[in-house]
């Protein structure tokens, strides 16, 4: 049995977010980038411009409404900043969702910190042809 080629190409979505310390509670779940019914995040990252402040720690998870570690586990941003890579894990939404920061700082509350979600997906079984794929319009 031969494989069936098909024309049409998925092409990546890329969605990037910023935040600073003021736009988020500790230990609350804060959406950032929204994901539709079957997408597949295949690459993203958290980048710390600005590391946190707080007294004693700040640490940074990266998931869903499903599991809040998908993709980042208690990330250290207050010591460091720069780029900390998502994991991906291939796990396909069935509903459509939203990928979510939860900081937890200990002690005082931040007087700095920013960072930046950057979340490549793609969605399944959706066709773009702009991608890669042979386009023909029927008139």
């Amino acid at each position: 049995m031969a494989i069936t080629q098909k024309t049409g190409r998925q092409a990546l979505v890329v969605a990037e977010v910023a935040f600073a310390f003021g736009d988020l509670t500790s230990g609350v779940a804060a959406a950032a980038v929204t994901v539709p019914l079957g997408a597949v995040v295949v690459s993203g990252a958290v980048v710390v411009d600005t590391a946190w402040n707080s007294a004693t720690s700040d640490v940074i998870d990266i998931g869903d409404g499903g599991a809040t570690q998908r993709y980042l586990a208690a990330q250290d941003i207050k010591t460091a900043t720069g780029r900390f890579p998502l994991v991906p894990t291939d796990f396909v939404y069935t509903a459509d969702d939203t990928i979510d920061a939860i900081w937890t700082g200990v002690s005082t509350a931040p007087s700095a910190g920013a960072a930046r979600l950057h979340v490549e997906y793609y969605v399944e079984n959706r066709r773009d042809l702009t991608a890669g794929g042979v386009s023909r319009v029927t008139v």
